[in-house]
């Protein structure tokens, strides 16, 4: 992630889902103008709070985050197959899960901002 990413969210707005414990958080704060954490586990969101108090970190279903407008960021970046948890077809609720990332990240992301996903 260090060299080959690193331009498309140095100094841009990020979002970064399923923050846990704040690994991403380490190297994305320091190089994007803005850092904003989302997770589902109040446990990971009071570890972020206590290590990097000046980041907004939200406790919350990546799947509602009807608290950010469109195209609130630069970058969203979700590590460790998240996206691939919210189309889980285990899921209690696999109609709200299925696909929903890859129709709803375009309206979270700026126009013209790059898109990557893990392989």
């Amino acid at each position: 992630m260090r060299g080959t990413y690193q331009p498309a969210f140095a100094g841009r707005g990020v979002l970064d889902l399923g923050v846990g414990t704040e690994r991403t958080t380490r190297y994305l704060a320091p190089l994007a103008r803005t850092n904003v954490c989302v997770d589902s586990s109040p446990p990971m969101v009071d570890d972020v709070h206590a290590h990097f108090p000046g980041i907004s970190v939200y406790l919350a279903d990546m799947r509602n985050l009807s608290a950010f407008g469109d195209g609130a960021f630069d970058f969203v970046f979700a590590a460790c197959n998240l996206i691939d948890d919210a189309d889980d077809e285990t899921s209690p609720n696999p109609d709200v899960c299925r696909g929903y990332p890859s129709r709803h990240a375009p309206r979270w992301v700026s126009s013209g901002s790059p898109n990557m996903s893990s392989p």
